[in-house]
Order: C-alpha cells, then sequence, then structure tokens
C-alpha cells in the first residue's frame, strides 16, 4: 500500500511539473488588473459592476459591490 502512495505522489508531481508556459490556454494574475497575461483569445477583461484592487494580504484583494462580473472572451 505505501508502495502504491508513493509511485501514485511521483506520477502526479511529475505530472505537474512537467508542463511548460506553452501549455497554459489561459492566466490572469489579477494583481493590478483582471486583463489575462496570457490568452489564446482577447486577454482584455470586461468587468461589469463597482469592483476596485486594494491591498491584501498576499499580494492585492479585490473590493467589490452586491454583485459584479468578469468576463474574458475565449
Amino acid at each position: 500500500m505505501r508502495t502504491v502512495t508513493l509511485l501514485f505522489a511521483a506520477l502526479l508531481s511529475a505530472s505537474v511539473f512537467g508542463l511548460t508556459p506553452e501549455d497554459c490556454t489561459f492566466y490572469a494574475p489579477f494583481d493590478g488588473s483582471f486583463d489575462a497575461s496570457q490568452a489564446r483569445g482577447s486577454p482584455k477583461a470586461t468587468v461589469k459592476g463597482e469592483v476596485r484592487f486594494v491591498p491584501g494580504i498576499r499580494g492585492q484583494g479585490i473590493l467589490a459591490g452586491v454583485v459584479f462580473i468578469v468576463s474574458h472572451a475565449a
């Protein structure tokens, strides 16, 4: 059982670390902007509602109204 668990953990970590930036189809860090830093489509975000960036615990946070929508074109 222990061998199977270790083998599974090794295979799982190998697949995660085997990715390259070209494998990523979309990445939006949401650090100061809702726009994507990497996207196969348009990186521009459409924001509806009240939302703004504020200092967070680690990096930035957002302060949003009751309803807000952030969307990206595919």
